[in-house]
């Protein structure tokens, strides 16, 4: 379990997704694109450098984690079942019986593990910070935008226990399991048969028959297909002696044992509904798990998996000069396009960028490629460095119909498309950002509130290759004493990844302070989605958080 700890540099051959730069923004649903203002106004839309002649200095760092695809509820699941897992394993190395308990859970973690593979599962880490500066229209900003992914792969054809030849990287783990005496069925029977010497007779109530039948047959009944004990039992590499026993023996010795305290103990005897539902559970998940099955059948040993986590990633500073201005008035003999044209602010960032593209994979049962020091300490292997130039163009149109401010914006980030190296590794040479299109609205019921929203307007990629990134944003800012030397703003916001069903929204929100010229902010963000971990503690599938000094003069 450790290599799922290990945190490194990667990459990604996709755009990334929008990010949520500053306090406020976080604080407010990423809604900035017609609200935006001090030096900030460079990244979210450049155009509002024409409004105000501000002078300040911001400083924000902030930090986001997300938990894509329930995985965290994947791995939740699976730990659940791991007590039972382990009891397989123990049957597998001591010659052993299994009951119907361990072959409902093995049946339920193959569908979790096999559900790990979903492109869309993953955690993704994004990180940005810098130092931004104003001046009047004009803004010069260092910002670092980081975006790490952890994609875990689960080959589930080579999972086969067998006596096959274990390569010496494996780890001492894969080796026992590799000498296994295997699970021996029919013991169930040897063991018990004194003590209940129907043990193996066919269960004398009518549903626990169909459940043996179910399990025996499958859900077509006797002479139709195979059923799911018998392709398990091949998984597993189970055996029993066929002189004496036939596989039907065995189907009623696990429904029979399964109800009898005396063998499966008081704790864990089952209800005859409960032997019924843990049956049918197991018949209706075999069309999702058969395939997993026949190829543990067909293909490799353990020694042979190739489960890894893929992390990839980039680290990309920027270091932009921003200019926003009013559009000029043109005389035009259209009355509407001059009418337009007063409210209308145009800008722009030209960007000098450093970017650090990293890959890394990692096989989980590869001692030999070391732990995380040794990643860290071959970290120059894993990233390609490189620069470009990146180019952002925004425009923002600011009406007062009936004494209310609205404005309306449209942001393009990265509209050259500018590219990095990338490690061949990756698959790709290249690592492309590409164009990022981003639209806001905002409107002033008093002059102390405003209300914002944004919505992107392309589908961007993420650090999961399965996971897209397209935000609708909402939010609001009181400001309580709303003077220029003294204010309390109170933000709360919501949003939510539109691009992802499994992305659940988020709930936003944050303060800001200003005393003097000295400006404190914080804001966060929490998914509405929440996983159990032990001890019934729930935690947020995404969550991020930003605090901010800054001065304003």
């Amino acid at each position: 379990m450790r290599y799922f700890l290990i945190f490194v540099f990667c990459s990604l051959v996709y755009a990334e997704s929008f990010k949520i730069l500053g306090p406020r923004a976080i604080a407010m649903g990423g809604a900035q694109v017609a609200c935006t203002k001090d030096s900030f106004a460079q990244y979210w839309n450049p155009a509002a450098l024409g409004i105000g002649r501000d002078v300040d200095v911001e400083i924000p760092v902030a930090i986001q984690g997300e938990a894509t695809g329930d995985i965290l509820g994947s791995a939740d699941r699976i730990s659940q079942l791991i007590e039972e897992y382990d009891k397989i394993s123990q049957a597998q190395e001591d010659g052993d019986y299994i009951g119907l308990t361990e072959i409902n859970s093995f049946v339920k973690m193959l569908k979790e593990i096999d559900e790990l593979n979903d492109p869309s599962k993953g955690v993704l880490i994004d990180a940005s910070g810098g130092a931004n500066f104003r001046i009047s229209h004009l803004a010069f900003s260092v910002n670092n935008f980081t975006s790490i992914g952890v994609d875990p792969a689960v080959d589930t054809q080579n999972i086969r226990f067998d006596s096959a030849t274990v390569s010496g990287t494996q780890s001492t783990s894969v080796k026992k399991l590799q000498n296994y005496q295997g699970i021996d069925l029919g013991k169930l029977i040897d063991d018990f048969v004194d003590s209940n010497p129907t043990i193996d007779d066919d269960p004398s109530d009518p549903d626990l028959l169909n459940a043996r039948d179910t399990l025996l047959y499958g859900s077509d009944g006797a002479g139709g297909e195979t059923g799911i004990l018998e392709e398990i039992t091949d998984t597993l590499g189970a055996d029993f002696d066929e002189s004496k026993y036939t596989l039907k023996d065995i189907a009623n010795a696990i429904i029979n044992a399964a109800t009898d305290p005396n063998i499966v103990g008081s704790e864990n005897v089952l209800t005859k509904d409960e032997v019924i539902d843990y049956v049918n559970q197991v018949e209706e998940l075999k069309p999702t798990i058969e395939y997993i099955l026949d190829s543990a059948v067909n293909g490799g040993a353990v020694s042979e998996n190739q489960s890894n986590l893929t992390l990839r990633g980039t680290s990309i500073f920027e270091a932009s000069l921003g200019y926003g201005m009013k559009f000029p008035n043109l005389l035009s003999p259209f009355p509407l396009i001059n009418s337009i044209l007063r409210g209308l602010y145009v800008g722009g960032n030209v960007k000098f960028m450093k970017g650090y593209v990293s890959y890394y994979k990692q096989n989980v049962f590869d001692e030999e490629a070391g732990g995380i020091d040794a990643v860290i300490d071959n970290y120059n292997e894993y990233y390609r460095e490189s620069n470009a130039l990146g180019l952002d163009m925004g425009v923002l149109l600011e009406k007062r119909p009936f004494g209310k401010r609205i404005r309306a914006g449209l942001v393009a980030r990265n509209i050259n498309s500018p590219k990095f190296d990338a490690p061949p590794e990756s698959g790709s040479s290249q690592y492309k950002v590409r164009p990022q299109l981003r639209a806001g609205i905002a409107i002033w019921p008093f002059n102390w509130w405003v209300i914002s929203s944004d919505i992107d307007l392309t589908e961007n990629s993420t650090a999961l290759p399965g996971y897209k990134s397209r935000y609708f944003g909402l939010g609001t800012e009181i400001n309580i004493l709303n003077r220029k030397w003294l204010n309390l703003a109170l933000r709360a916001g919501l949003m939510k990844n539109i691009a992802e069903e499994t992305s659940k929204l988020a709930y936003t929100a944050g303060f800001g302070l200003n005393i003097l010229h000295l400006n404190i902010d914080l804001g966060a963000a929490m998914s509405t989605d929440k996983t159990e971990i032990e001890d019934e503690t729930e935690i947020p599938a995404s969550a991020s958080a930003s605090l901010m000094i800054s001065f304003n003069f």
